[in-house]
């Protein structure tokens, strides 16, 4: 079972990808994502947190595909909430994908990183 929290912590990541992001983020990948989170919460060892990290880190920031002053401020804001989930390694790859695409005249993408 998913927790509310964690719920609502993959509801509003969704809402920065799908709406400011422009990721296609279709119904199969976020069955994907559930199945994901739910086969990894059986693992008594690995906590709520780790497993949305793990998540996010595999589904969702590949994604990441974009060019532009308004694209990076989306993505600024995608790495705040992240650091305020304190989803570290998530964060990590989001700060990877910034600088390549600061290095590459504001055009970034995860493939770059």
């Amino acid at each position: 079972i998913i927790s509310s929290d964690m719920k609502l912590k993959l509801e509003d990541l969704y809402e920065i990808f799908i709406d400011k992001l422009k990721t296609n983020l279709s119904s199969r990948r976020k069955e994907q994502i559930k199945n994901f989170v739910l086969t990894l919460s059986n693992v008594s060892f690995v906590n709520e947190k780790l497993v949305l990290d793990h998540t996010i880190g595999m589904f969702l920031i590949p994604l990441i595909k974009g060019a532009g002053e308004e694209y990076e401020e989306s993505l600024i804001e995608l790495k705040e909430k992240l650091e305020n989930y304190e989803l570290s390694n998530s964060v990590d790859l989001l700060s990877d994908v910034l600088y390549t695409g600061n290095q590459n005249f504001k055009h970034f993408s995860f493939s770059i990183a």
